[in-house]
């Protein structure tokens, strides 16, 4: 949260051109805490939720990938099989994409991974191409990413439609970015199921991705390049001990850092964003997991 302080601090004062915008008076809570303990509620939260009072409503919102609702900030939800997302035409490409990930999903490999790219059918104003990022200079990011979906030709194949790509800088996709996702299947094979809610920071962000061309012309494409992408994760595997954790990154070679370095909590991502998350849960239950993460659990996983 140290980083997440100093970078809201970066946007909101436009060094960025991907400035966090606001509504006027609404307050700060990013620069008014710096770091919070881990896991204690930040001041004014209330009465805590019990754990059982979680579970019931988890359990009240069931499994698999469309267990959980989210709020839009541009977009429109689509369902694949394997995953969900919403997508923003303005920006040509998901503002969230959401699934569970499981033990056996993540242990599997019944099929190989693909290398074709591929446009979403069912995305009704069409989604990006893949020669949309040919001479840019940034990668097809994806957001679910292929090494979660082995288990399945179709959950391979779906992975690979535009929809589910953003424009990551090399270095950055297959270090950080890479390292986090690894992460996640780690979690997924220790707590057997986990849900994942991932995508690129949208809400003020102009910038868009350019071509350039061997004889130096430029070409702007439709595509929002992103200076920061998120994740959320959400251990429902245990009633006991249900939790939540964030993660916000830049787009840039931070291969030098820890992902523990980019930790924030779901509340802080909300504002980031403008997306309300898991907003099927009761408004009690989401504050109880959104407003606090304890890093240390998140460090200590059970081995199997």
């Amino acid at each position: 949260m140290k980083y997440l302080h100093y970078l809201y601090i970066f946007i909101s004062i436009c060094l960025c051109s991907c400035s966090v915008q606001q509504n006027s008076g609404e307050s700060n809570t990013l620069l008014q805490n710096p770091r919070a303990t881990d896991s204690k509620p930040s001041a004014n939260t209330g009465n805590s939720v019990d754990m059982k009072e979680i579970a019931k409503a988890v359990k009240k919102a069931g499994v698999g990938d469309r267990a959980f609702s989210h709020s839009t900030y541009n977009g429109k939800i689509y369902y694949h099989n394997n995953y969900v997302l919403s997508y923003s035409e303005q920006d040509e490409q998901a503002e969230w994409v959401a699934y569970e990930v499981t033990y056996e999903e993540v242990s599997s490999n019944n099929c190989a991974k693909s290398t074709e790219f591929f446009e979403d059918p069912i995305i009704e104003t069409k989604s990006a191409q893949p020669f949309d990022y040919k001479y840019t200079g940034y990668d097809k990011g994806h957001m679910a990413p292929s090494a979660d979906m082995r288990f399945d030709p179709v959950a391979q194949k779906e992975c690979y439609y535009m929809s589910n790509m953003s424009p990551q800088l090399h270095a950055f996709n297959a270090g950080l970015w890479n390292d986090l996702e690894n992460y996640v299947r780690y979690l997924a094979r220790a707590y057997n199921r986990i849900y994942v809610v991932t995508g690129p920071v949208l809400k003020g962000c102009n910038n868009k991705l350019t071509k350039t061309f061997k004889d130096g012309t430029k070409q702007q494409t439709r595509i929002t390049l992103p200076d920061y992408y998120y994740k959320i994760i959400f251990d429902c595997s245990y009633e006991k001990n249900m939790k939540m954790i964030a993660f916000v990154m830049p787009n840039k070679d931070c291969s030098d850092n820890d992902i523990f370095h980019y930790t924030a909590t779901v509340d802080e991502v909300e504002k980031l964003t403008g997306i309300d998350f898991f907003k099927n849960l009761p408004k009690d239950v989401q504050h109880e997991l959104e407003s606090k993460y304890d890093e240390g659990a998140w460090k200590k996983i059970p081995k199997k």
